[in-house]
């Protein structure tokens, strides 16, 4: 009987613990997460910061995550930088469930965002910090291309998800 309740026990805990996501595919650095209502694709950097695209059954958009809770719709400037060079856009603080948890993201308001991802292997972004300083994150965009074309299949294929990014 006692084996019998640990291994209900165990069974439970696993369900409960379980992601959201019903699919996970890695290509290099970057992840794709296909949720029931949501899919993702994103790469993480050695501080924590996350750089990624998230549909819903609204919309889809990049965004970039620091860690930190910011307020809904407020704006922080950035500066992003790669082998095509720098451009200087804005974002607007969102917040999107995934994996059942709120997490509060900058959504990137430039579309541009996707070519200047697209055309390089790493890509930076700094946002300003109070004091003068700014905050520099680096990411990787190894397997940036196949993550966003299986996002994009997933994204057309998928009656719930509209495809307004792309």
């Amino acid at each position: 009987m006692k084996a019998y309740i640990y291994l209900l026990t165990l069974v439970l805990t696993a369900l409960i613990s379980a992601p959201s996501y019903a699919y996970r595919l890695q290509n290099n650095d970057w992840t794709v997460d296909i949720g029931k209502d949501y899919t993702e694709a994103f790469t993480n950097n050695a501080t924590g910061s996350i750089l990624g695209t998230y549909c819903d059954s609204k919309e889809c958009f990049s965004y970039f995550e620091v860690r930190k809770t910011c307020e809904q719709n407020q704006s922080t400037p950035l500066l992003i930088n790669s082998k095509l060079g720098a451009i200087y856009t804005s974002a607007t603080c969102f917040v999107v469930l995934s994996e059942g948890k709120k997490r509060y993201v900058n959504k990137i308001v430039d579309s541009n965002i996707v070519q200047t991802m697209t055309n390089g292997d790493v890509i930076g972004i700094a946002i300003p910090l109070v004091g003068g300083e700014f905050q520099v994150s680096r990411f990787s965009l190894k397997g940036y291309s196949k993550s966003i074309n299986a996002l994009t299949i997933h994204s057309n294929n998928n009656n719930s998800i509209k495809d307004t990014y792309y």
